[in-house]
């Protein structure tokens, strides 16, 4: 119970302070073709102000790569394969960020899943990072 909510596992800090959390992946994952958990729960009331999949090894499946990360049925809320802004180049490394999640508005606590499909020839490379900071909801003034 880290945010003294029952049935809670989202970790809560006592002040209103940023909080940065981060999940490393692999295109050979165990089950990342359906989405794999990264370990962040985002708690009730937070917003997230930055988030990132930072690609360390490029992903080289044959005739398609594609990175989502979210927490809904489509796990795309976050990072998401067709928005410009909030998608993420998985055959050139870099930094990506993601636009969309800034504006997401947590009404439960939510765990951050992480996807990666291809298609073609099976990849054999493919490493990323996800970073995500968010600010708790802070008390009503």
């Amino acid at each position: 119970m880290p945010t003294g909510v029952t049935g809670s596992k989202a970790l809560r800090h006592h002040l209103p302070m940023p909080k940065c959390v981060s999940a490393s992946f692999a295109y050979n994952t165990s089950g990342i073709a359906s989405g794999v958990s990264t370990g962040v729960i985002i708690p009730k009331g937070a917003t997230i102000t930055y988030a990132a999949v930072i690609v360390d090894t490029v992903f080289n499946g044959g005739t398609t790569n594609v990175v989502t990360v979210g927490y809904g049925a489509n796990l795309n809320e976050i990072f998401d394969a067709s928005t410009s802004g909030s998608s993420v180049t998985e055959g050139t490394a870099g930094v990506y960020t993601s636009a969309a999640a800034l504006a997401l508005r947590f009404t439960a606590d939510q765990e951050v899943k992480v996807k990666y499909t291809q298609s073609g020839t099976a990849a054999s490379t493919g490493a990323a990072r996800l970073v995500i900071v968010y600010v708790e909801e802070g008390p009503t003034l």
